[in-house]
This record gives structure tokens, C-alpha cells and sequence, in this order.
């Protein structure tokens, strides 16, 4: 079933055992994989002695190496949830103190690779319920910006540039004409943008959905789906928010029975996404979340930001 050519010698194997494995619940084509089989795969593997970060690596970049973003965003979903975990218990740790820190996380055992995206989902819901019984949503909040999806970030002097030279409009246009050339490039060298296939789908959705406008005051900024080509082909609204969250450890929840986890918690990617606009401006700014794909019927996330006075003149 794969193409052993696209992987090393050293990987064939754990191809060979996932396609074993297909083999015995009678999947015997590449294109009749699913999200579930890859979740079943992990279920039985487990409790053996693997190691199960190697083994959804492998199938991960396999998936990318045949241009299958969604499965390939699938398997690393897994190996990226326990990352975030810990370093979001970390920085409540420091934030909101370590009698906090021992009510939320201090007696749980902390998910790791090989819980399914429903158990990771679970365990995300609990977590933002145990901390709201214990702290306000807002400080909450302000903590999960700092947390900014636990990236490091820098940036030249390019942005800063364009305000002090074009203004606030010329930043605009510079983020959203910059957005397009990168997919173009992707799209004709035939490479993935952030792990997700570009095609003239993609590219006309983007121009015709600019990812940062300006209202007034204020800078709305736009996260685009993660999976743009899958999103924009989907009928079902939950399949469609789901293609459009990028983040590994509540987007599951959009597809179970309680329904999306409260919005509150995208605050870490508005925080992720003010520190361009704060290199942009040269100080630290405010905003707010609008509205995420957690939200019931919402097709996208908005972020407010606030343009510092001095730069409304």
C-alpha cells in the first residue's frame, strides 16, 4: 500500500506494522485511511513497549511526503498535545502561583503520546474547568496570551519600518501582499505551507479574505484555516469548523456531543498572533478575542486589536 521510496529504510518497518495493522480491519488502499484508523492504531499499540512519538513521526511525515496534509496534520496532533500541556502547567506555575498550580494540575496524570484527540479534548476541558473554579476567566486569559503557543518569536526592524514610512495601512497591505507571495511560492514549487496543501483554491480564497483589516481604531486580524483547501471543499458546518482550528488540543472538541470548549482558551493564539504587531508598533498592545471556531456556526477566528493612539495620527 505506501511507497516505500518516499521513506528510509529505517521507517519501513513502522510503515509495515501500521500497514499490517490496516490490513486486519480491511483497509487496503492508502486513499481509504482515515483519522480513526490512525486513532485505533495507537489504541492497540500503546500498552506495548514502542515508541509511539518515532511511530506517528514516521506516519506524520509520510503523509506530508504524499501531500495528505490531513492525516499528516492528524498523527502529529498526537505528539503535539502533551507539549502543550506541560507547558501550559508550567506557566501557571509561574503566573497564578504554585497553590494554583497544585488544585489544577498538581494530583491529574498529564496526557502524552498515545491519548486519543478525544482524551486530549477531555483532559483540555477539564483543565480550563479547574481553572476557573480557581482563578478570574480574565487573568485566565491574560496568562494563555503569554503562553502564545509556547513559540519563540523574532522579528526585524521590517515591520516597524513600514508603520514609521506607510502607516498603519501600509502594515495592512505589507502582511496580506506578503501572505499570497508565500502561497504562491508554495504552490509553485509544489511544496506545504505550514504542513497544508496550496492550490488556486487556496490563493483566491486568501485574496478574496484578506487576513487583516482596519476598522476605525481598531486592526482585525484573521486567523485563516488550517486546512484552507479541506475547509473550503467541506459541506458539514462541523467538519468545516473542524478543518479551520489549528489547535491540537481542543479542536476535537468542536466534534463531540458537549460542543466547542469555551473561546477563552484561543487567548494563547491571539497571543502568538499580537507579537507581529507588537514588533510592528514597538511596545505592548491589547486587544481581545472576537470570536473563534469554537463557537457554535462560526466558520473563523477574529482577533481585535488595539492601535496605539500614537500611531492613529
Amino acid at each position: 500500500m505506501f511507497d516505500y521510496k518516499m521513506v528510509t529504510a529505517l521507517n519501513v518497518e513502522i510503515l509495515q506494522d501500521f500497514q499490517t495493522f490496516l490490513g486486519e480491519i480491511n483497509i487496503n488502499s492508502e486513499k481509504d485511511i482515515t483519522k480513526e484508523n490512525i486513532r485505533d492504531y495507537i489504541i492497540a499499540r500503546r500498552t506495548q513497549a514502542v515508541d509511539l512519538d518515532k511511530i506517528l513521526i514516521v506516519i506524520a511525515e509520510y503523509f506530508l511526503a504524499v501531500h495528505n496534509d490531513y492525516l499528516a496534520n492528524e498523527a502529529g496532533i498526537h505528539t503535539e498535545a502533551g507539549w502543550h500541556f506541560e507547558n501550559i502547567a508550567a506557566l501557571t506555575k509561574r503566573e497564578l502561583g504554585e497553590d494554583i498550580w497544585c488544585q489544577v494540575f498538581g494530583n491529574i496524570i498529564m496526557p502524552k503520546t498515545g491519548w486519543t484527540l478525544d482524551e486530549i479534548s477531555d483532559f483540555t476541558r477539564q483543565m480550563h474547568k479547574n481553572l476557573n473554579t480557581v482563578a478570574p476567566q480574565k487573568q485566565i486569559e491574560n496568562m494563555l496570551q503569554k503562553y502564545a503557543h509556547g513559540y519563540e518569536q523574532s522579528f526585524d526592524d521590517t515591520l516597524s519600518k513600514i508603520v514609521e514610512t506607510q502607516g498603519i495601512d501600509g502594515l495592512i497591505n505589507h502582511l496580506n501582499d506578503n501572505h499570497i507571495r508565500e502561497l504562491e511560492k508554495c504552490q509553485e514549487s509544489g511544496v506545504l505551507m505550514d504542513c497544508a496543501v496550496v492550490d488556486d483554491d487556496v490563493i483566491n480564497f486568501y485574496k478574496m479574505n484578506p487576513l487583516n483589516y482596519r476598522i476605525g481604531n481598531k486592526l482585525i486580524n484573521k486567523q485563516g484555516p488550517n486546512l484552507t483547501h479541506k475547509f473550503l471543499h467541506e459541506t458539514d458546518e462541523k467538519m468545516k469548523r473542524y478543518y479551520g482550528c489549528h489547535c491540537p488540543i481542543k479542536k476535537q472538541s468542536i466534534l463531540q456531543n458537549e460542543g466547542g470548549l469555551s473561546h477563552s482558551l484561543c487567548y494563547c493564539c491571539f497571543g502568538h498572533s499580537k507579537k507581529q504587531f507588537e514588533a510592528a508598533f514597538g511596545r505592548a498592545i491589547t486587544g481581545r478575542v472576537i470570536k473563534t471556531r469554537m463557537d457554535e456556526g462560526c466558520l473563523e477566528c477574529v482577533f481585535e486589536i488595539d492601535i496605539p493612539d500614537e500611531f492613529l495620527k
